[in-house]
């Protein structure tokens, strides 16, 4: 779902929906009481604006933790949803089925799946599952309630209002956002930030006001709709019975002037009849209440009116009692059968009698007009108010309908019932007849239709307040990364401390300003990398972060502390003295050397230090770490845990080295360099048995360069790699050509070359290309190399031998760990260092441990081979000791390959 992929985007949309919720449900009660007294009809309910504060007080109970609450409020939730419920299959079970029955049944589950998934939460396995129910029940509800609203059942005035269902969807959508948000990351609390928040929720607001103000207008619209009907309908039937009773008036008038004869016939009467067709008949009647004369109207059409001369007769009590006045009266009798009369009154006084011979006076007499009330009351339909339908009260119990094709009449308890929404008015009619006039809502199509239009207010506001969201969450990332980036361009992720360029950048602009006691010391950890392997990654960035913070404690405030690569850092400083520095420097080597504990564990570390001044940098923070970096190299080949000052020495040995390595480039382009072969003999006949390739670099001037001199700088520089190639392509070349002597040869394999991933498949090439066996080459490898990997290094090494390959140890005895190596590592062959057997006096130290080690190995099945013989006595006691082979002086040399072809021709002599 769009906003709920970023945790902080997630969170805000959740809170905005609950806040959405409340300001809904206390909006809802402020327009209940602002508009409720004043109006019939209201926005929304309030038992859904109390729905509405419950629901958004339980999600953010969820949201903070507040298990007390969520509990409460849950229980609170399932009770109420339950009674409604109850009381909604109780009332409504005869019509279960009906699609707004179901859908108010659906809105009361869906506030019982709300109180469960309040009372367990979404971190528990049955919280999860109530509330993936809720969720998605949620959704389809919301779905199926906005297809609703588009298609709904306007007649049925049972139902709740339309903004009442916008509203309750409105909610229910909101709830579905909720679930959805909190289930995606219900391990993660939900932070409120207020950057991404407010404005959203300020949107959301301003969206449920704007909403809650145009469904007002709605309601005032309704009910100045229902108003204009009801003045309408009072005016006109007022304007008609006036207009009736004042023509009734005239033709009393001009009755009272006929004679006897005459009246009793009432001569125009019938014209009168004709031109109101409204008027059912005219009657007259004397004070004895006999009728003297009456007129059927020829428009009158009932048959109750026409046949039965009885049922258009106002009511006697009625005559009596209105007799010499004017008077009104709507006759329950006939609306009861069907045909409802309206009785209007005036009193016919004749003039006295004028003919010969009497002066009696004549007696009064009245005039009594039946009016169908059908006709009365019935108004042309109106498009503007045609949802509206016109009721008449025509007595205290009983009520009319004005419209309609068939008569109809209810009483007022039967009335109210079948209409909820109705207007009323009490009008006085000619002056002196009270009766209520009503104007009851007989669909909700009119305010659906604006109601349809309103709602995406809510839609558009609440895509909006998203879009605000996901906006402003994603400028908080693009912050959060920008800073990110200008962390990662200006500290070392591993300690804090900043970068290298930072530092050289900071250190250029210290010496630009011309300060002239900037200080650089570099620090390099001894032998931190089989520590590093030991502990693992992760630990050893801690380790490495301790040391940096170390670093910056006793370098203090006012000095600046980079990691510089690896376990290598630089402290500048501003020292005023040697002495300072001194002090700094021990105080360094002081603090590294205290233990370390990480996850239980002590680990000791030592440093070596270089030290620089600007003195010697000309203004070059480059060289300056540079004159560093090299008194550090001395320090560390001083054996380490030590510190040098920077001397214009070092730098010459330095450029020599720099030097050097140009020219190792050169060499191995050019192809300069050459492989000298040292026989190694039987020790039981000296005979040759194999040869050790030694690489020889010979110069224009006819010297060579020594290999202590050149080794060194190619392993550093990585250049060692391409050389050991020249060197593996020329012995297995010449190894070849010696294939009849069965020599093997020994080649001295760096460090380097094990981390190199193809170093087995490279060796198996080069000897398939120059057909040579396996078994006639030996691997030489020192003690130094498993320091610095104690995994890959040997399964290599095992990988060799299933080449047939031997695998060799050389200078066995002048490193670490010796003994464990001889059973632990793949070794076929000891070769024993030269100062084992440089004194052999029986009682002498080196003369027991070459005794005990030879005699370990051959225990172990290992072939022993010792190097550096040179005396008579060295190779007796390689005799004594039943050694394998011996090499040295004593026998030969290192020599040229042609040297070697000429012994190999001599031994098949």
């Amino acid at each position: 779902m769009i906003g709920l992929n970023s945790q902080t985007s997630a969170s805000a949309v959740y809170y905005v929906a609950a806040m959405t919720a409340g300001v809904m449900g206390l909006v809802g009660f402020v327009f209940y009481y602002l508009t409720a007294p004043y109006t019939l009809l209201e926005i929304i309910p309030m038992r859904t604006a109390f729905g509405a504060l419950i629901v958004a007080l339980g999600f953010i109970g969820v949201a903070v933790g507040g298990r007390i609450t969520q509990i409460v409020i849950g229980a609170a939730c399932v009770f109420l949803a339950l009674a409604q419920l109850a009381d909604r299959i109780a009332t409504d079970a005869d019509i279960l089925l009906e699609q707004g029955t179901l859908l108010r049944i659906a809105i009361n589950i869906h506030f019982l799946l709300i109180g469960l998934a309040f009372l367990f939460p979404p971190r528990m396995a049955v919280g999860r599952v109530v509330w993936f129910i809720a969720a998605y029940f949620s959704l389809a509800l919301s779905l199926v309630l906005f297809a609703y609203g588009w298609f709904p059942d306007t007649h049925n005035l049972n139902l709740p209002l339309p903004m009442s269902f916008i509203a309750v969807n409105f909610l229910i959508a909101l709830t579905a956002v909720m679930f959805f948000a909190r289930l995606k990351w219900r391990h993660e609390a939900f932070k409120i930030d207020t950057s991404v928040l407010v404005p959203a929720s300020l949107v959301s607001m301003v969206g449920i006001v704007i909403w809650f103000s145009l469904s007002a207008q709605i309601i005032r619209d309704i009910d100045d709709r229902a108003e204009i009907l009801l003045e309408q309908t009072i005016n006109n039937v007022d304007a008609r019975l006036d207009e009736h009773l004042s023509g009734l008036r005239r033709h009393a008038v001009h009755w009272s002037h006929l004679s006897d004869q005459e009246i009793t016939l009432l001569p125009d009467s019938m014209a009168f009849l004709e031109d109101h067709p409204i008027v059912v008949h005219l009657a007259l009647y004397d004070a004895n209440g006999r009728l003297l004369y009456e007129a059927l109207s020829p428009h009158a059409h009932n048959q109750a009116w026409t046949v039965d001369a009885s049922r258009r007769d106002p009511p006697s009590e009625w005559l009596d009692t209105a007799f010499g006045s004017e008077a009104a009266l709507v006759s329950r009798e006939s609306t009861l059968n069907g045909a409802p009369l309206m009785y209007l009154t005036t009193p016919l006084v004749p003039e006295p009698y004028r003919g010969v011979g009497t002066h009696e006076p004549r007696e009064s007499l009245q005039v009594v007009m039946s009016l169908d009330v059908l006709n009365i009351v019935n108004l042309p339909v109106n498009r503007f108010l045609d949802f509206f339908t016109v009721y008449a009260e025509v007595s205290t119990d009983l009520v009319i309908a004005t419209v309609g094709e068939q008569f109809q009449y209810f009483k007022k308890s039967e009335f109210e019932t079948q209409n909820p929404y109705v207007y009323a008015r009490m009008a006085t009619l000619l002056g002196v007849y009270d009766r209520s006039f009503y104007v009851a809502m007989q669909s909700t199509e009119v305010i659906w239709r604006s109601a349809r239009v309103n709602q995406f207010v809510f839609i558009l506001s609440s895509l909006f307040a998203l879009l605000l969201v996901i906006v402003a969450d994603s400028n908080k990332q693009l912050t959060e990364e920008r800073d990110k980036l200008h962390q990662l361009a200006t500290y070392d992720g591993v300690t804090g401390l900043v970068r290298r360029d930072v530092l050289e950048q900071r250190l250029q602009r210290m010496l630009d300003e011309k300060r002239r006691t900037v200080y650089v010391m570099f620090i390099d950890l001894d032998g931190f990398k089989p520590i590093n392997d030991t502990i693992g990654i992760a630990l050893g960035n801690d380790l490495l972060s301790d040391v940096g913070e170390r670093i910056r404690r006793v370098g203090g405030p006012n000095s600046l502390v980079s990691r510089f690569s690896g376990d290598e850092f630089i402290l500048v400083t501003e020292s005023k003295s040697s002495e300072d520095l001194n002090q700094l420097a021990n105080r360094l080597l002081l603090e590294i050397r205290q233990p370390f504990v990480l996850d239980g564990v002590g680990i000791h570390l030592t440093a070596s230090i270089g030290i620089a001044s600007a003195d010697f940098s000309e203004k070059s923070a480059e060289l300056m770490i540079q004159n560093a970096d090299m008194a550090m190299t001395g320090a560390k080949r001083s054996g380490g845990n030590t510190y040098l000052f920077f001397a214009p020495i070092m730098a010459a040995s330095y450029n020599r080295e720099v030097e050097l390595r140009a020219r190792i480039q050169e060499a191995i382009l050019n192809d300069e360099f050459e492989v000298y072969y040292q026989p190694i003999v039987a020790t039981k006949d000296a005979q040759i048995i194999g040869l050790e390739a030694l690489i020889r670099w010979p110069q224009a001037d006819g010297s060579m360069i020594s290999p202590g001199e050149l080794i060194p700088v190619a392993e550093h520089t990585g250049q060692i790699l391409e050389i050991s190639d020249i060197v593996f392509r020329k012995a297995f070349r010449d190894l070849h050509q010696l294939d009849a002597t069965g020599w093997f040869v020994s080649l001295n394999f760096s460090g380097r070359l094990f981390h190199r991933g193809d170093i087995v498949n490279r060796v198996q090439y080069l000897m398939e290309n120059s057909r040579v066996s396996g078994k006639r080459v030996h691997i030489e490898v020192t003690e130094s190399i498993f320091a610095d990997d104690q995994h890959r290094i040997p399964e290599k090494l095992r990988a060799l031998q299933k080449l047939g390959l031997s695998i060799s140890i050389d200078d066995f005895g002048t490193g670490y760990s010796s003994l464990s190596m001889l059973y632990k590592l793949p070794l076929d062959v000891i070769k024993i260092d030269r100062t084992f057997i440089h004194e052999l006096e029986p009682e002498s130290q080196a003369y027991q441990v070459a005794e005990s080690v030879i005699e370990l190995a051959q225990k172990l099945n290992k072939r022993v081979i010792v190097e550096g013989i040179e005396t008579e006595d060295q190779v007796k006691f390689c005799k004594e000791k039943r050694c394998d082979a011996i090499q040295g002086f004593y026998y030969y040399r290192p020599m040229p390959f042609s040297e070697i072809q000429k012994l190999a021709e001599k031994a098949h002599a």
